[in-house]
């Protein structure tokens, strides 16, 4: 591919630099728009190996990383998303909870 243009694409880079491309009116407001959105978008960095762990977790589960990665916090800040071992400690704990009850109730 060379670096030089064909007679269509210098035609319009001629046009555009005579200025003959005007901005087309668009009456939606773009701001109040994004105003009402449910999400806010933000920028946020990464360290690689967590984005690189989200990315390959969201194609093994079929969604997009960011998907995966909104749900986590959504979880984090709702207070629903725990360790594993804390969960499966949790778990033990009611089952021993559940055996003294049965033992009570025997005696």
């Amino acid at each position: 591919m060379s670096g030089e243009l064909n007679n269509e694409e210098l035609d319009l880079a001629n046009q555009f630099s005579r200025g003959e491309f005007k901005k087309s009116d668009d009456p939606r407001d773009f701001k109040e728009i994004a105003r009402r959105t449910k999400n806010s978008r933000i920028n946020l960095r990464l360290q690689d190996d967590v984005l690189e762990f989200f990315q390959k977790k969201a194609d093994r589960e079929g969604v997009p990383y960011q998907t995966l990665i909104n749900s986590a916090l959504y979880k984090i800040a709702k207070g629903r998303l725990v360790e594993i071992e804390v969960a499966d400690l949790v778990k033990e704990i009611k089952e021993i909870k559940d055996k003294i009850s049965e033992l009570k109730l025997g005696t």
